[in-house]
């Protein structure tokens, strides 16, 4: 995610599992010469009006339907929060791997923590492959006496500390805050699209959403063609950059 005020963030709404348990021919096709670049301030704006929040709605509306992705600019998100996300994380990731694998991902985490070089794999219909790349995975954090977590609900358990990184957690943090607020707002404007209340997806349905955030590190790759197998999303809306 970018999430500077003076640089774009690119944002996107799919159903991406349905997308790829649909046959090939009914797959939604799309052809554009450039990504659309959205100015959600009015969105994000209380004192905006309704009229400058739906010319907003219909912009989103059409990059969702006609190419599945946009940037987002007018989001007013400090450049100082990805900057410092960006800075801390590099530090980190520079750490020697023994010190990271502190916070390795282990039963009982429910895929939060750090997942080495070459731990993600990409499985093809020939066989699979290794990603070459390491990252840290963050999902939504629950008490340990939160309901979902005593009654074993998947997922539901809290978040790995890194009480060793304090400056790393500190900006993921603030970018954690800056993210939510942002997509919400877009999730506003795409209700508006769809024709339905903007606070639609507030509440039961999206208001306290479950969260995943990844911070990941591409070093220099170590032969040619190793690389990054292709992925998709199946949440309601990603941010990323």
């Amino acid at each position: 995610m970018d999430l500077s005020s003076g640089r774009p963030c690119a944002a996107a709404a799919t159903d991406a599992a349905a997308v790829a348990a649909a046959p090939d021919e009914k797959r939604p096709h799309t052809e554009f010469s450039a990504i659309p670049t959205v100015d959600i301030s009015p969105l994000c704006d209380p004192d905006s009006s309704l009229e400058s929040r739906a010319r907003v709605a219909a912009q989103l509306h059409a990059a969702c339907r006609d190419v599945g992705f946009f940037y987002v600019v007018g989001h007013g998100c400090a450049p100082t929060v990805s900057d410092g996300v960006r800075v801390a994380a590099r530090e980190w990731f520079a750490r020697p791997t023994v010190e990271k694998n502190i916070h390795k991902i282990r039963p009982g985490t429910e895929g939060r923590g750090y997942q080495g070089l070459g731990s993600n794999v990409t499985r093809y219909a020939g066989g699979f492959a290794r990603d070459w790349h390491e990252a840290i995975d963050l999902y939504k954090d629950f008490s340990p006496d939160h309901p979902d977590v005593l009654a074993g609900r998947p997922l539901h358990v809290p978040n790995v500390r890194l009480d060793d990184a304090p400056v790393l957690s500190a900006a993921l943090d603030a970018w954690r805050d800056e993210a939510l607020r942002m997509g919400a707002a877009i999730l506003r404007g795409i209700a508006l699209g769809l024709g339905l209340h903007e606070h639609f997806f507030a509440g039961d349905r999206a208001g306290d959403p479950f969260w995943v955030m990844r911070v990941i590190h591409y070093p220099p790759l170590p032969t040619p063609g190793a690389d990054i197998g292709g992925g998709g999303d199946v949440v309601a809306e990603t941010v990323a950059g």
